[in-house]
């Protein structure tokens, strides 16, 4: 009886095939993948995408910063948030994204977190925002 060389040939072939299959948009170095945008006054959606990387677009109304040092990003005719912890406020400038966002349309991508039944981000980088348009001075909250 001869031994048969078929099956390891057709082993050989899928690894070679499997390694030269193409990328996806996020396994390629430089490509930033696109996630689902959804409004940040759309709050009842958001709660259902806990757990989800996602873009939320909308115009903050009002910025605050805890006595701890959490900045606090609040968006109008919303219940959704942008949460930065104080290790992460001196990644940005002008004294944090309390400074910074107040009054403007941005969009920021993160995955989707529930904090007393409320959705949030928490935001640990400048290179989760971008701003779409500059707005109204900040309005501060204590």
């Amino acid at each position: 009886m001869k031994p048969s060389f078929r099956p390891w040939l057709a082993l050989l072939f899928l690894v070679f095939w499997m390694d030269r299959a193409p990328l996806g948009a996020a396994d390629q170095p430089g490509v930033i993948p696109e996630f689902p945008r959804i409004a940040a006054s759309a709050t009842k959606v958001l709660q259902t995408k806990e757990g989800q990387r996602i873009t939320v677009t909308g115009k903050v109304s009002d910025t605050g910063i805890s006595s701890s040092g959490i900045h606090f990003v609040n968006f109008e005719s919303s219940k959704f948030t942008l949460v930065t912890f104080a290790q992460e406020v001196p990644l940005f400038d002008k004294g944090g994204p309390a400074g910074l966002y107040g009054g403007k349309t941005i969009e920021v991508t993160g995955v989707i977190e529930l904090y007393k039944g409320q959705p949030q981000i928490k935001l640990t980088s400048p290179a989760m925002i971008k701003v779409i348009a500059a707005g109204d001075p900040p309005k501060a909250s204590p």
